[in-house]
């Protein structure tokens, strides 16, 4: 990886509560409510009760990470599945026949994290090149669920479209940047795809024939991205050392941040906690 020298000059308050006006994005109908932002490690901010702003001089080392926690500010939500236990009207034998068809629009676990949300660089670093994945993640259709539910695939490299159920599906995609498309999937059809373009935002897919159906793509041209796990959790390696602006993306908040700002130092490890109430997610 190419080593980079920055200077980067952050103002002391903002090493504890970084990026909160970076996020006033009204989700729809009710008030903005500010977000909660802490930023642990990665900056050495000087001897305790200096003031004034604060230089970090990022030297030319090696590669940092950033790790964090997406979290829910507030009692957890309980939404109703989309498809209650045996109720499917349309493919009854496979679509909710063994359990419920959950509402994956805000999963959020027993800890407050929020599952399925996007982390990622807003632009690839300047000067940089890397080299695509071998392989790729591929989509499935089970149960009449799309897994996963948020996805991530490179620009240009094939990925795998597959259906597993014994019922037919389609897969119609409307990215932005790319052209769109509609796969009909009959029964263990797979299908393979490609994407020429990164998007500037993850997109959303549907199936016409079981309208609950949907996922959430991302398409990068670089490795600087993470989707959160069940605990709201995720993780960013081999960062090369400087100021970056990371775009967070839930699909119900939709741009929880823009382009907040982080400061990863050469070897070390940046730690993140970013939470949001429910007014962000339309609640």
């Amino acid at each position: 990886m190419r080593n980079l020298t920055a200077l980067v000059i952050v103002p002391a308050a903002l090493l504890v509560m970084i990026g909160c006006d970076l996020a006033k994005i009204d989700p729809g109908g009710g008030a903005v409510s500010q977000t909660t932002v802490s930023v642990r490690g990665g900056v050495d901010s000087g001897p305790a009760g200096g003031g004034g702003d604060e230089v970090v001089a990022v030297v030319t080392g090696e590669p940092g990470s950033l790790t964090g926690t997406i979290l829910f500010d507030g009692p957890k939500p309980n939404l109703a599945p989309l498809v209650a236990k045996g109720t499917s009207r349309v493919d009854s034998t496979v679509c909710g026949a063994a359990e419920a068809i959950p509402d994956e629009s805000l999963l959020v676990g027993e800890n407050g994290g929020i599952a399925n949300v996007f982390v990622y660089l807003t632009k690839k670093p300047k000067g940089m090149k890397f080299d695509p994945p071998e392989t790729q993640p591929f989509l499935d259709q089970d149960a009449c669920i799309f897994k996963p539910h948020a996805l991530v695939v490179w620009a240009g490299v094939d990925f795998e479209l597959k259906n597993s159920d014994k019922v037919a599906h389609n897969i119609d995609a409307k990215p932005a940047a790319n052209s769109s498309f509609n796969d009909g999937m009959k029964p263990g059809a797979s299908v393979v795809r490609s994407f020429r373009n990164a998007e500037a935002l993850p997109f959303q897919s549907t199936c016409a024939i079981h309208p609950w159906m949907r996922f959430f793509t991302l398409v990068v041209e670089h490795p600087f991205v993470a989707v959160t796990d069940a605990d709201g959790k995720f993780e960013i390696p081999n960062l090369p050392p400087g100021k970056h602006k990371f775009r967070v993306f839930q699909e119900r908040g939709s741009q929880l941040e823009r382009g907040i700002e982080v400061v990863v130092s050469p070897g070390k490890a940046t730690t993140v906690e970013w939470k949001y109430p429910p007014a962000k997610f339309g609640l």
